[in-house]
C-alpha cells in the first residue's frame, strides 16, 4: 500500500476493524495526501467519534443519519431509557419494523403487502429519509464527508 501510486484508496474495513487498520495505515506512513485520497465506508457505531474526527482528510462514506443527527422522538426515549445515544443501525431497524407492521395489518395478501411497500413514496423515520425503490428494497441517504478539524464536513456534489 504505502508504495503504491493509486490516486484512490478505497478501504472498507469490517466495524471491529476500523482502528485497528487506520492504526496500521498511520504506522507505516500511509495517509491522505494531494496524491493519495483514503475513503472510507463503514458504519462505525462502534468506533468512538473522537477516535474517528481524529482521522484528518480522511473522506467517509455514511447513511446521513451519522452526521445529521437525527432526532426524533423515538432517538429521545431510546437515549433517556438506555442513558446512551442510538445507533444508525437501531433506528433503522426501529423504521423497518414500523413499516412493516403497518403494511402487515393493512395487507390482505402477499402481493398486496409488495405493492404497498414498493409503493410508500419516501418515509421521515428515526434514522431519516427511507425511500423504497421498487423490488421489495429500503434506501436510506448516503453522504460523503471528510473529516478535518476534529470534525465530519459534508462534501457536496
Amino acid at each position: 500500500m504505502k508504495n503504491s501510486r493509486s490516486r484512490f484508496v478505497f478501504l472498507a474495513p469490517q466495524v471491529n476493524q476500523v482502528k485497528s487498520l487506520s492504526d496500521q495505515l498511520k504506522e507505516n506512513d500511509v495517509s491522505p495526501s494531494d496524491k493519495r485520497i483514503l475513503i472510507c465506508s463503514f458504519t462505525y457505531n462502534w468506533v468512538d467519534s473522537s477516535y474517528l474526527n481524529s482521522l484528518d482528510n480522511y473522506y467517509v462514506v455514511s447513511p446521513e443519519f451519522q452526521i445529521a443527527g437525527t432526532k426524533s422522538p423515538v432517538y429521545d426515549d431510546f437515549k433517556s431509557q438506555f442513558n446512551t445515544k442510538p445507533t444508525f443501525d437501531v433506528m433503522f431497524a426501529y423504521d423497518n419494523l414500523h413499516i412493516l407492521a403497518k403494511l402487515l395489518m393493512a395487507s390482505r395478501s402477499t402481493e398486496e403487502f409488495s405493492t404497498l411497500f414498493n409503493s410508500q413514496g419516501k418515509y421521515e423515520g428515526a434514522s431519516g429519509p427511507i425511500t423504497f425503490p421498487g423490488h421489495n428494497d429500503s434506501d436510506v441517504s448516503i453522504v460523503m464527508t471528510k473529516i478535518g478539524g476534529g470534525q465530519q464536513i459534508l462534501v457536496k456534489p
